[in-house]
């Protein structure tokens, strides 16, 4: 990935005029650049701008304040793969965008067809990636990305429903590990759409932010709207306003336990981690969990996948006497009770000379994305879950093949099938819609149904599409996208295992 130069008759960037009417938003981001301390004189930022709204107007308003401010600019732009006959547009589109201010511009696309975790955590640790990559190979120092108050509403109520605490109901944070800013993180989209609007500044708009089938949609779509409408006609500044008050007294409080937390941690490394039994069993228990989570993120970098559940399992270890016990947490991460110390260390596969005493969810997860109908494969090895998929197109099905009682197979309708499809080990609050039943079910129970060993669950594969189940391979199909009376083509889906394969190959 390289920049694209600027023209060399080009001495002056059309830069966007500052006009009267667009003065008020400007100073706004203005002072929330120096509340948080986001910028400073000499800075080189690199703005993500993927030609919607937001990015575009962060971009605009970030060229506004270069010389006030003292800042240099780029444009990272990042094809996420997910729209390939619309993609090289877009992409042309933000490089002229940059062109015309003047900015070096910096590509990138999805090189990666599979990752640990959701398609929607995939991608955005994809994203990020891509933007810290490309940030520290041409020197940048900050990251500057769009998100703005109608985003953190939304997040705070995801938050909200998934049972988070203080720390989630904090919101998005309006600068992260003091490199990534959020500079619109206190702009409404209301104000955006009129600061552009009263420039006449084009923007693209992605039509994946109108499916419902993610859950920030619905959320934007759906709930938020509601409540507006029920309840709150100004319930994103008050969703705003909650987040900024948890945020403050999130930073304080882990200002007061700094001390506390340096104490409890007895040693770490890179793959291995040290805390101090006794101390942290002699804290109440609410202080126990900020020291736990705030442990682990110096450690990891991140919380991605460790809920208060796994929390709490990590707590029940603290009670046991002086018993040694252990608990398995997502990331393939063991945490070993002894007599003076919890210890967090990576759990090594075969190669390394160590195997897990028991599977558990996280290990070896897997996500294969399978972009559009032409990208299906004739077969998909998941060794992970020690099973190949075959993909077959039948136009001539009869309905008793359809129907087949075959678990290990599944038929779908080809036109009603919505890509991206991923194929992924299950995780925690799946639910799925039964072929024949009404309503939905969580795939725990009906794993627990099935009888199928909790140990080997997380081995299971499903198919999905957004956050719709359309099949627990070997288990049962959901509902959605089933053969009808107008299905003119279908993908029958087989599910064998490769020991079995291997066997046969010997």
């Amino acid at each position: 990935m390289h920049s694209i130069p600027m023209p060399p008759d080009k001495k002056e960037p059309a830069r966007p005029s500052v006009e009267r009417a667009a003065l008020p938003l400007i100073v706004k981001i203005r002072q929330c650049i120096d509340q948080y301390g986001m910028l400073s004189n000499g800075d080189r930022v690199l703005a993500g701008v993927s030609g919607g709204p937001d990015s575009v107007a962060l971009i605009h308003v970030l060229c506004e304040l270069d010389k006030p401010l003292g800042i240099e600019l780029g444009i990272a732009h990042f094809d996420h793969g997910l729209r390939p006959e619309s993609a090289a547009r877009e992409a042309e589109w933000v490089k002229q965008l940059a062109v015309s201010l003047g900015v070096a511009f910096y590509p990138g696309r999805l090189s990666k067809a599979c990752n640990r975790g959701s398609l929607e955590a995939w991608l955005r640790q994809q994203r990020y990636g891509f933007l810290e990559r490309t940030a520290k190979r041409e020197g940048f120092s900050k990251i500057a990305v769009g998100h703005q108050a109608n985003d953190n509403a939304e997040a705070v109520l995801m938050h909200l429903l998934r049972g988070s605490g203080i720390r989630g109901i904090s919101g998005i944070p309006p600068v992260r590990g003091n490199r990534i800013v959020r500079p619109l993180i206190r702009v409404y989209r209301s104000e955006i759409i009129d600061y552009l609007k009263g420039l006449g500044i084009a923007w693209l708009n992605d039509p994946s932010n109108e499916n419902v089938k993610f859950e920030r949609n619905r959320i934007r779509h759906r709930l938020i709207p509601m409540l507006e409408r029920d309840y709150k006609a100004n319930l994103v500044q008050i969703l705003n306003r909650t987040a900024s008050l948890c945020f403050e007294e999130d930073r304080w409080i882990d200002k007061q336990l700094s001390p506390t937390l340096n104490a409890a941690i007895l040693s770490i490394d890179a793959e291995r981690m040290e805390l101090a039994t006794e101390l942290l069993a002699k804290m109440e228990r609410p202080v126990q969990r900020r020291i736990l989570r705030s442990a682990l993120k110096k450690w990891q970098g991140h919380l991605q996948r460790l809920t208060a559940a796994h929390i709490e399992q990590i707590i029940a270890l603290l009670t046991m006497g002086n018993v040694a016990r252990e608990c398995h947490m997502p990331g393939r991460i063991r945490v070993e009770r002894t007599t003076n110390s919890l210890i967090f260390s990576r759990r090594m596969g075969k190669a390394h000379g160590r195997v897990p005493m028991v599977p558990s969810p996280g290990e070896s997860d897997y996500c294969y994305i399978l972009k559009t109908a032409k990208d299906l494969p004739k077969r998909l090895s998941i060794r992970e879950a020690g099973l190949r998929l075959t993909f077959t197109a039948v136009s001539d099905g009869t309905a008793e093949k359809v129907r087949s009682d075959n678990r290990n197979q599944a038929y779908f309708d080809l036109a009603r099938l919505e890509f991206p499809l991923v194929v992924r080990n299950p995780e925690p609050g799946d639910r799925i819609a039964p072929f024949g039943m009404q309503g939905t079910q969580k795939l725990k129970k009906l794993y627990i149904d099935r009888k199928i060993p909790k140990a080997v669950r997380w081995q299971t594969p499903v198919l999905a599409s957004g956050e719709t189940i359309l099949w627990a391979v070997g288990v049962r199909r959901g509902r959605q996208a089933a053969i009808g009376g107008r299905t003119e083509q279908m993908i029958h889906i087989v599910a064998e295992p490769l020991r079995r394969l291997n066997e046969s190959m010997s």
